[in-house]
């Protein structure tokens, strides 16, 4: 229990309870919140926060993201996915990771964007929904949402068809996903 000074007025934050932040529940959700503590997203990084979609009271939580980082009026919503690339040749390979590691995670994001708009006061931060988000989010006419995919899973194939390189493949928001479908041949080169 805090016990609060007679001369320190009572809407600081400082005297809100301590929370307990998760560390992620996956080998890639883990490293995605060690690389947010370990850069200046520490102080607005919160690792596998949950929406409470509880019905009557009963069942827990839903994850609403893999990272949610809120420094106003910023808000970025991190999704991350794992994903094998299977030994299916180049084109089909292709398709199915894309669709299942990148197009799966800005689902994820586009609804846990939808959530924060139409239910910012059900967020938690634990899977019971018994510990509120601490923070209040930005107001919706000035909050900025940035979405994240981090889709891992296909470097060794990269590596082999570039012939060297570290790995990854970089996509910016402008590309649309029929584009980036249909550009397998431009990245992979023809089979």
């Amino acid at each position: 229990m805090t016990v609060k000074p007679e001369n320190v007025p009572d809407d600081l934050d400082q005297l809100r309870p301590a929370f307990v932040r998760s560390v992620g529940l996956t080998p890639g959700e883990r490293y995605l919140a060690e690389l947010a503590d370990h850069t200046f997203l520490k102080l607005w990084s919160y690792p596998n926060p949950f929406r409470e979609q509880k019905l009557g009271g009963v069942g827990d939580g839903k994850e609403l993201c893999d990272l949610l980082v809120v420094c106003d009026p910023h808000v970025i919503i991190f999704s991350e996915k794992e994903i094998s690339w299977s030994d299916k040749p180049v084109d089909v390979a292709w398709a199915r990771w894309y669709r299942k590691a990148v197009d799966a995670a800005a689902d994820q994001l586009r609804g846990a964007e939808r959530w924060l708009r139409d239910f910012p006061d059900r967020l938690f931060m634990d899977a019971k929904c018994t510990v509120p988000f601490p923070l209040a989010l930005p107001p919706t006419d000035t909050r900025r949402v940035h979405r994240v995919v981090v889709s891992r899973g296909a470097a060794a194939a990269c590596i082999e068809r570039f012939r060297g390189g570290l790995g990854t493949l970089c996509s910016g928001s402008a590309p649309l996903r029929q584009k980036w479908l249909n550009r397998e041949e431009r990245i992979f080169g023809s089979s």
